[in-house]
């Protein structure tokens, strides 16, 4: 099981706050006897990104601590979007591999809420097809690569937002604070196969 990347966006305040969240939420894990593989752990300095990702994709379970900043990155977005093509882009697929603690920040109960996302993604694709039409014979395939991510991020976001709003973990992070993730502990538990409960 692998934590989400947005624990390694800790350089503003509210990332100093997610990466605290993750800490406790690794810790309780830990004491159900699993052994959480958490970004800023597993990534040494010279290490690729792309390559953290891709092992995180093929996880068995991913338990991610969804913010707006998460909803914006590309790295995040990378995997998320991974984790949702390899489950065949099946809701009830990508419930056996995705946990996700949705922060009270990130509002996407309807439409109206989801929009900004989907907006935010459609604009950076046409910025991306703007930036190959100019530059084309000159661009790696890395960055050709760049573009159809981007393409697939802004087609399939709205679905993967209904997916997180549909998925039933309290909203409020008080509550996992206060009973230490249980909904999260239990959640896992099922998806491991771990019915029983954690060793005393």
């Amino acid at each position: 099981m692998r934590s989400s990347c947005a624990a390694a966006l800790f350089e503003t305040p509210e990332g100093k706050t997610r990466a605290e969240i993750v800490d406790l939420l690794s810790a309780a894990l830990q004491e159900d006897g699993f052994q959480p593989v958490r970004d800023r752990n597993a990534t040494r300095s010279g290490d690729r990104i792309s390559a953290f990702i891709q092992r995180l994709t093929r996880a068995d379970l991913v338990v991610a601590v969804i913010s707006d900043k998460y909803l914006r990155s590309s790295y995040c977005m990378h995997e998320i979007h991974g984790l949702w093509r390899k489950s065949l882009e099946d809701a009830d697929l990508m419930a056996e591999r995705l946990v996700p603690i949705v922060l009270p920040e990130v509002k996407i109960e309807d439409l109206d809420q989801r929009a900004p996302y989907v907006r935010y993604w459609k604009a950076k694709e046409g910025e991306l097809r703007k930036l190959h039409r100019e530059l084309g014979p000159n661009l790696s395939p890395e960055s050709q690569r760049e573009l159809r991510l981007v393409r697939g991020f802004a087609q399939d976001v709205d679905d993967i937002l209904i997916f997180l709003q549909d998925v039933l973990m309290p909203r409020k992070l008080e509550v996992h604070l206060k009973d230490g993730f249980q909904a999260v502990r239990e959640a896992v538990r099922r998806r491991m196969g771990a019915e029983s409960a954690p060793p005393s």
